[in-house]
């Protein structure tokens, strides 16, 4: 068996299983969206998440697309991370 069908086999489920589950953070997103459209347009959150889709869709001859993403959220992280932290919290009474 060749390493490439190899790596298929044992990967498949996982890959098909994230890759679900990233069609229903964007249906859920899709759904949030349409009842508050000004603030989809505003969070930095989402412009990431598609710049990383369109990361992840285009071909590409190295395989280095987590170290990519991880270059590409760490421009979030500079903006999001510099909230005070009480936003982040939750509150224990």
């Amino acid at each position: 068996m060749t390493r490439l069908r190899e790596t298929i086999d044992r990967e498949w489920l996982q890959g098909r299983f994230l890759v679900l589950e990233l069609a229903a953070l964007l249906d859920r997103l899709d759904v949030a969206a349409a009842k508050n459209e000004s603030a989809v347009r505003t969070d930095r959150r989402i412009e990431l998440l598609h710049r990383a889709l369109a990361e992840l869709a285009a071909p590409s001859a190295t395989p280095n697309r987590a170290e990519r993403l991880l270059e590409l959220y760490s421009e979030l992280a500079d903006v999001h991370y510099s909230a005070p932290l009480s936003r982040h919290r939750p509150h224990h009474g």
